[in-house]
């Protein structure tokens, strides 16, 4: 027995296929989410001094593939860089808010002058007991989100 020209392959076979093609869209969008994320975060100047390295290594070796590969990669994450950039820098100037990543860290540090300032009205409320107690806590807390903050960087790739 042959095989049937009608085009006859297994439904279930089929209904796979279907699920990986649709997943495999779901995973290059958010791989894509993820790069812009990364690149939001980096350092076009760092960017910048990787690709002067990968250049150099181009000239020594002007037939590898890879390199020159590796070369055109890292000048579009440099310009895409700098225009991740250029649009948020305009986007907060029109909102007059600082840099993104350093919204979570100034209302960091605003808490912890709060704190500072409740503990030294505390004190002076206290009678002049001495406690630096809630100050050093503050303090610590920033620290911890700070910790976190690049853990998290490290997790998405930020170097």
């Amino acid at each position: 027995m042959g095989k049937s020209k009608s085009g006859g392959s297994n439904p279930a076979a089929q209904f796979r296929r279907m699920q990986r093609i649709k997943e495999n869209e779901r995973n290059k969008k958010q791989r894509m989410e993820i790069r812009q994320t990364v690149l939001r975060f980096k350092d076009p100047q760092e960017v910048l001094e990787k690709l002067e390295r990968v250049r150099l290594a181009a000239k020594r070796e002007p037939d590898d593939q890879h390199i020159r590969k590796r070369v055109e990669q890292l000048e579009a994450a440099y310009k895409q860089c700098l225009e991740l950039q250029a649009k948020e820098q305009a986007a907060e100037a029109d909102k007059g808010v600082g840099p993104a990543r350093l919204r979570g860290v100034a209302s960091l540090m605003l808490k912890e002058q709060t704190a500072a300032g409740q503990a030294a009205d505390g004190e002076a409320a206290g009678a002049g007991k001495a406690s630096a107690g809630p100050a050093v806590k503050a303090g610590g807390a920033v620290d911890d989100a700070y910790r976190s903050f690049m853990k998290d960087l490290q997790a998405l790739g930020v170097e």
